[in-house]
């Protein structure tokens, strides 16, 4: 277990590189790496991007263990303004390049199961765009509106993708997972039991080479764990966060 008394950690991702966990800081604009038992706390990245500090919220890693960040610029006020990024850092040097920016509030991020393309949701756009990208990942060939989100008062928060390619999208202000085929459609609302005091189901986590997924729920009573059956099994894109 680790713990400080300054972060605010919103994504934690195990890297296939060296296997310490990855921790998004979105208040202190870092990414911090500690080992799976929660020792040897070190900084990863620190500092500005572009001349422009980061709101680092989600990862996804490539094969190679670079990282794919999502800079929540925008999220804060004016709560509406597309001032967000897309970040590659890479894995060795820690150097940042901006893949994508003017974006409504980016959050979640995962790969198509082929890796050759992300998943991106937009918390203050409520759509997930898909982004294909180039042969070294340093490019963004195309990109456009996938998911158009109708979430009433929810917002997308982070999403996670199966060995199917379904992707699972977790909504804050609605204690519910929507599921999207990868054409789009939509195949699937996981909702957490209906109490008082929940509100959000922000995270989501499908145990690989299982159905077992896991969301994380939270509200004015505090956090949770819910159980749910996905709908394919699990694999390394499918914890978001």
């Amino acid at each position: 277990m680790y713990t400080d008394d300054a972060s605010a950690f919103t994504s934690a991702q195990f890297s296939p590189h060296d296997g310490r966990l990855y921790l998004t800081d979105f208040v202190g604009g870092t990414v911090q790496s500690i080992t799976a038992e929660g020792k040897d706390h070190r900084t990863f990245f620190q500092g500005t991007l572009d001349g422009v500090a980061m709101n680092p919220d989600d990862i996804a890693f490539d094969h190679e263990g670079n990282l794919y960040v999502t800079d929540a610029a925008g999220s804060q006020d004016p709560y509406w303004k597309p001032t967000g990024r897309l970040v590659r850092i890479d894995r060795d040097t820690a150097e940042g390049i901006v893949l994508a920016g003017d974006l409504p509030a980016p959050n979640g991020i995962a790969f198509t199961t082929a890796y050759d393309g992300l998943w991106v949701s937009h918390n203050t756009g409520n759509q997930i765009d898909y982004l294909s990208l180039s042969a070294d990942g340093r490019k963004v060939q195309t990109a456009h509106p996938a998911v158009h989100v109708s979430a009433g008062v929810g917002q997308v928060d982070s999403l996670a993708v199966d060995a199917a390619g379904n992707t699972y999208v977790g909504l804050h202000n609605r204690a519910t997972v929507l599921v999207y085929r990868p054409d789009g459609e939509p195949t699937a609302t996981i909702a957490a039991p209906g109490k008082d005091g929940v509100s959000s189901a922000t995270n989501i986590a499908i145990r690989p080479g299982t159905t077992e997924g896991y969301m994380t729920v939270s509200g004015k009573d505090g956090g949770f764990i819910y159980g749910f059956t996905a709908l394919a099994d699990g694999v390394r894109q499918s914890n978001g966060g």
